[in-house]
């Protein structure tokens, strides 16, 4: 079974939000609820202006800037990195001997958004109009780095989620 699931960008939508993350209601988006409730035990991303991230209980809207190009293959990236993070989240949550680990997949996908979107960032910084999906690669490490430079806790999982929620990660000058 599919622990988190990738929906299709919508086009033309408005950001609703700039900040890196915020949570929202619930019943702002009865859409994604009710199909995260269809399928049972999913977080569902949903890419566009604003990456929206939903368990069926909780929503996120990921309004951190990321590059200023579309290109094919940036929501491939986005599965790369939300699914290694998930792959961390669940095996926190195995440690930990949780049995529901929602809340880390909600985590996971967060992080992958923001991963995603900060490499975009700097690709685009470096590359501009002729960015691609390799240059967005190139810069998940620093994109990493920067997103999660002030913490100090030795596990990924906590790691994330100890930052994910309470910084704002801004390009370096």
């Amino acid at each position: 079974m599919a622990e988190f699931y990738l929906k299709e960008d919508l086009v033309d939508a408005k950001p609703i939000t700039t900040e890196p993350v915020i949570e929202k209601d619930i019943s702002t988006n009865k859409i994604l609820k009710e199909l995260c409730d269809a399928i049972k035990g999913v977080t569902i991303i949903q890419k566009g202006a604003n990456d929206i991230v939903c368990n069926g209980k909780r929503l996120f809207y990921v309004g951190q800037e990321g590059s200023l190009k579309r290109c094919g293959g940036q929501g491939d990236v986005l599965t790369g990195c939300t699914a290694l993070l998930s792959y961390y989240a669940k095996d926190y949550a195995k440690e930990n001997k949780k049995e529901d680990y929602s809340d880390e997949m909600l985590h996971a996908c967060i992080g992958g958004c923001l991963l995603t979107r900060m490499s975009g960032k700097l690709a685009y910084a470096k590359k501009k109009r002729a960015l691609t999906t390799p240059s967005i690669v190139e810069e998940i490490g620093a994109a990493f780095e920067m997103l999660f430079e002030k913490c100090v806790i030795k596990d990924l999982l906590a790691l994330m989620i100890s930052c994910l929620l309470y910084t704002s990660p801004s390009p370096r000058d």
